[in-house]
């Protein structure tokens, strides 16, 4: 069958879930009219029995999304990451052509597709260079035009760029890490035109980035905390005895600061760094989560399945790294589990997210979370990071996150993701006194004023405080633990 040729555009807009709209790409209205003028190119010279040819469903063009869904398809990788303006065409409807019929459908489509390669001309172009004439990689952006990566990039070797574009009126904007950002304004492009712009950006100034992090408690420095700026050109450096840290050569410019230490919760902020900027001091308060952001999975966790669980950079709930399902295939299973001795009554929280083919009854493919292998829920389709709360009663438990597949379908990312996960107390009961609010290993007078301070709530207990505090085991220390910790130092 010779009826059908397909333009499929380069980049297809997309539906939003759970919003009945499709959003547009950058220049969808110009991919769409570069996508016709290639179809009338291809539809002079054809044979008049293949009449038809070219106009099967919007005069020949459709976008992916609308023609089937795909997840992780080669066009919108390339768009997306590679910065490239892809488009699919397929020249007939049987998937190989016949030997003896290739050079007909050369020259039936040679001019098209040579029509089709200059249209990369129209627009802007030209090269991004130093003023010792060396490449820059620079990034080329139109202001209030541009989102989902659909901005330029120069090519590293020669420092060209090309920035296909519409007739229109256009601010371009051009940046690179440790260069002045440069803009061009009302840039003029008529139909079919192209304009040159060579650009030379000048260098920023080197400054040096210095700061301190301290426990938000006590105020002592951190030793060895992790401190890097984000998608920069430099390596990350770790704090010294007295908590400080230099980050060098950096330049002037708005940055995300990442700064990270065993047992405290992370620093990700976005910080602007100026030539009359002071010692920064970042303060990291003590957490008891597991935030994989130390790069990898726990002592004491297991992994099992077809597939074991992986640190990922990709998405979070909170810092830079989560722990995502494995890769599997269709009637296979990826689980992550964790056992521990729980002393006493208490819960269990974490975030977690999924991206999966969805199934009203969750019943195809689903992450899911179970203690001691009883199911407490399941989530397919397509849900965000969200906090998950479980009750846990005093005993030895096994808590499991398992992402499972069926017999068929691929859809979205194909994996569940947790993180900030909030295990129960694990405190060793065995050796808090009672009575012992202060765990100096003593009951005196110190522990009487403690327990006043936390009745008044003045003080928060820690766990092993109000183990040591609730001689009643009623789950609060109050005027009856107040009067036990006086008699226990009254009989000793």
């Amino acid at each position: 069958c010779r009826s059908r040729k397909l333009y499929r555009e380069l980049w297809e807009p997309r539906p939003v879930p759970l919003r009945n709209v499709t959003v547009s790409r950058p220049c969808s209205s110009l991919r769409h009219t570069i996508g016709a003028r290639l179809i009338t190119s291809a539809s002079v010279g054809i044979p008049v029995v293949w009449y038809g040819y070219f106009n099967g469903y919007d005069d020949g063009i459709t976008n992916g999304w609308a023609w089937y869904e795909i997840d992780g398809g080669r066009q919108d990788y390339m768009n997306y990451y590679e910065h490239c303006r892809e488009m699919t065409l397929e020249l007939t409807n049987g998937q190989i052509i016949p030997e003896d019929e290739l050079a007909d459908y050369w020259e039936y489509n040679r001019a098209a597709l040579v029509n089709y390669i200059e249209e990369v001309l129209y627009g802007v172009s030209g090269t991004v260079t130093n003023s010792q004439g060396e490449a820059i990689d620079a990034i080329i952006t139109i202001p209030d035009h541009d989102f989902d990566n659909s901005h330029a990039l120069t090519h590293s070797d020669s420092g060209i760029y090309y920035r296909l574009l519409a007739p229109g009126t256009y601010n371009i904007q051009f940046e690179s890490y440790s260069y002045e950002t440069h803009s061009e304004n009302n840039i003029v492009l008529g139909q079919h035109e192209s304009v040159n712009l060579d650009i030379v950006l000048n260098p920023l100034p080197p400054l040096s980035f210095t700061g301190v992090v301290l426990d938000a408690e006590d105020g002592l420095p951190i030793e060895n905390a992790l401190v890097e700026i984000l998608d920069i050109p430099l390596e990350a450096i770790y704090s010294d005895e007295g908590g400080e840290f230099m980050l060098t050569p950096v330049y002037a410019g708005t940055y995300l600061l990442h700064i990270f230490a065993d047992d405290f919760g992370v620093f990700l902020e976005e910080i602007e760094i100026t030539e009359e900027m002071e010692d920064l001091q970042i303060t990291l308060i003590h957490l008891s989560v597991v935030d994989f952001e130390a790069g990898s999975i726990p002592d004491g966790w297991e992994v099992s399945g077809n597939a074991d669980w992986q640190i990922t950079n990709d998405t979070a709930a909170n810092g830079l790294f989560s722990l995502q399902s494995g890769d599997i295939s269709n009637d296979q299973i990826s689980t992550v589990s964790i056992s521990m001795d729980v002393p006493l009554d208490g819960e269990i929280s974490f975030f977690c997210k999924v991206a999966c083919e969805d199934d009203s009854n969750n019943n195809w493919d689903y992450l899911y979370f179970a203690i001691d292998g009883i199911e407490l829920e399941r989530w397919d389709g397509q849900v965000d990071w969200h906090e998950e709360v479980y009750p846990v009663s005093a005993g030895m438990h096994t808590f499991t996150w398992t992402y499972s597949k069926d017999g068929s379908v691929s859809h979205y990312a194909d994996a569940g993701w947790i993180d900030y996960i909030d295990l129960p107390d694990d405190t060793d009961v065995s050796e808090i006194i009672p009575g012992d609010v202060s765990l100096d290993g003593v009951v005196d007078i110190l522990d009487v004023v403690m327990t006043v301070n936390f009745i008044l709530n003045v003080d928060e207990p820690s766990n092993e405080a109000q183990i040591a505090g609730d001689l009643d085991e009623n789950g609060v220390i109050n005027v009856l633990d107040l009067i036990g910790i006086v008699n226990i130092i009254l009989s000793s």
